[in-house]
């Protein structure tokens, strides 16, 4: 795969319930670590008007899973906070995913989810 078809996944903490909204969705590991589990990407406006594809969406959906997840739309090895480690099954206007939060980084992330 050539570097101008990869992508990052760059994606804000928020407080956010659950994809069912009935609860947070986070869980801690032994190890320290975090999972999270949200949405990633919509086909909707962000904040700049840019909008996704649907194409696109179903492209990170096919490449996400293991790649790193960065804070803060950081670019270097010093922004990575963890992995995601799934896709889940979502409509084709989302990209919903768990991520596993390094342990250097959950009691912050937990805090801003909290």
């Amino acid at each position: 795969m050539t570097k101008q078809n990869r992508f990052e996944l760059l994606v804000p903490l928020r407080v956010q319930k659950s994809l069912d909204q009935k609860q947070k969705d986070y869980t801690a590991g032994e190890d320290g670590s975090l999972t999270i589990t949200g949405i990633a990407s919509t086909t909707n406006d962000d904040l700049e008007y840019d909008v996704i594809s649907q194409d696109a969406i179903k492209s990170m959906k096919e490449q996400a899973t293991s790649l790193n997840l960065h804070a803060d739309h950081g670019w270097n090895m010093d922004d990575v906070i963890g992995t995601i480690i799934e896709v889940l099954d979502t409509d084709d206007d989302t990209l919903a995913i768990k991520a596993k939060i390094l342990p250097e980084y959950a009691t912050k992330v937990k805090e801003k989810l909290d």
